[in-house]
């Protein structure tokens, strides 16, 4: 999921974004495989999160990125409450 949010970002990035943007991106994806305890991947995410909001290329790309996915989501759920809710009336109908 990490390494997912990484590369969409880089994917997103404006090519007039600084190289070093790319690197720390590269940085953080070498170290993703290491986080392996709950309190590591903690730390990870609030130094990834930090950084993802420390530019506004950064903040604008990781945007663009989760924009689209996060409307899925959305969508989806509210698809999910809406056969839960029709499945919910059929049972009570059935049950009276």
């Amino acid at each position: 999921m990490i390494l997912g949010l990484l590369d969409g970002v880089e994917k997103q990035l404006r090519p007039s974004a600084p190289k070093r943007a790319r690197a720390r991106l590269a940085e953080f994806r070498a170290l993703a495989p290491a986080v392996r305890t709950t309190s590591d991947r903690r730390r990870y995410e609030v130094k990834l999160e930090r950084f993802l909001q420390s530019a506004p290329y950064l903040r604008g790309a990781a945007r663009r990125y989760l924009t689209p996915r996060a409307v899925a989501a959305l969508h989806a759920a509210t698809d999910a409450i809406k056969l839960a809710s029709a499945t919910l009336r059929k049972y009570r109908a059935q049950e009276t």
